[in-house]
């Protein structure tokens, strides 16, 4: 028999686990039988869910997003299922043990990452027997019309509104640049913890300039990248998957130096920058703002360097993810 897994989302998931393995869904070898299992934070369901899990006995629980790994923690806590859990897998997790104590975290028997950043994250707070770092996937998009209301100039920005996306860093290069170039604004998108606390501190920057936009959590990016003149990755760690796709879209980008902005970013296909530094991002930005010829070189450079991570190549790694899964006992 085909090893089963069940697949549990929940939205939104900041880490963009989901929408990873939508792409690479169809590339996954038919020796798994996959069910989805949509659950949406508030409903009723948990009963019914377990109910699902005791009935078809799946060998695989795969949860996306904080929501659904929160679902699977009480499932396996409740133990009222006929039979033992099944392994559980989860991608978005980061975060999702900071308010637990140890001892109290559920046994989780794999992990699947796309960043250095988040692989220490979910090793330091949670309880994982395996972690897979994975290369993100990024599909060369089709040209889409820009979304309604958009500037015609801007530079764009993403993440959580926490330590990790450091999005501040953006505000303050914008304030810096913005003068110089009256035309611009910077669009940020996203949302988290302080986001009140960004608009207000953008606010008292402003003094009545209302060139800084907070478009919110965007589940596609896409129209947002099509227009953007520039796209910043300002993550103290992470941001592969977002400067992948900026990459994809043959944008230039200005990121901080990383260890993850390096495994993607190098000469030509982008600009790196001191972590913090804030004068380097607004210079670097100036540069290729004016230069255009400059900055469609370094996006079709970029765009090269993101063809190699290719869907198929993500598949063959959740297959082999899988595959390491369904032949370990128990354990």
């Amino acid at each position: 028999m085909m090893p089963r897994v069940l697949l549990l989302r929940s939205e939104p998931d900041p880490s963009a686990g989901w929408k990873q393995f939508a792409l690479v869904r169809p590339l996954l070898p038919e020796r798994f039988e996959f069910h989805e299992l949509p659950f949406r934070p508030g409903t009723p369901g948990v009963s019914a869910l377990r109910e699902t899990i005791a009935l078809q006995r799946p060998d695989i629980l795969h949860t996306f997003g904080p929501g659904a790994f929160r679902v699977a923690r009480r499932l396996q806590t409740l133990h009222q299922l006929t039979g033992p859990f099944p392994k559980w897998v989860v991608s978005g997790a980061a975060g999702c043990g900071a308010e637990w104590s140890r001892p109290l975290l559920p046994e989780i028997d794999a992990a699947v990452t796309f960043s250095a950043h988040e692989c220490g994250r979910v090793s330091g707070q949670l309880k994982v027997l395996c972690i897979h770092m994975l290369d993100p996937a990024v599909m060369i998009p089709e040209p889409v019309a820009p979304r309604p209301g958009l500037p015609a100039r801007f530079v764009l920005a993403a993440g959580g509104f926490d330590d990790t996306a450091d999005l501040k860093v953006a505000v303050w290069a914008f304030e810096m640049m913005k003068y110089a170039e009256p035309g611009v604004h910077l669009v940020l998108l996203g949302d988290g913890p302080r986001r009140r606390d960004m608009e207000r501190f953008a606010r008292i920057l402003a003094w009545g300039d209302d060139r800084i936009h907070f478009a919110g959590w965007q589940a596609d990016v896409t129209p947002y990248l099509s227009a953007a003149s520039v796209v910043w990755v300002t993550h103290a760690g992470g941001g592969r998957k977002f400067a992948l796709e900026a990459m994809a879209a043959a944008k230039p980008v200005v990121a901080v130096r990383t260890v993850d902005t390096e495994s993607v970013i190098d000469d030509g296909a982008g600009v790196l920058v001191p972590p913090g530094d804030k004068v380097a991002l607004a210079a670097a930005t100036r540069k290729l703002l004016a230069d255009s010829g400059r900055a469609a070189q370094s996006g079709f450079a970029a765009q090269a360097k993101a063809a190699g991570f290719t869907p198929r190549r993500l598949a063959e790694a959740f297959t082999g993810a899988y595959d390491r899964l369904t032949q370990t006992p128990p354990g």
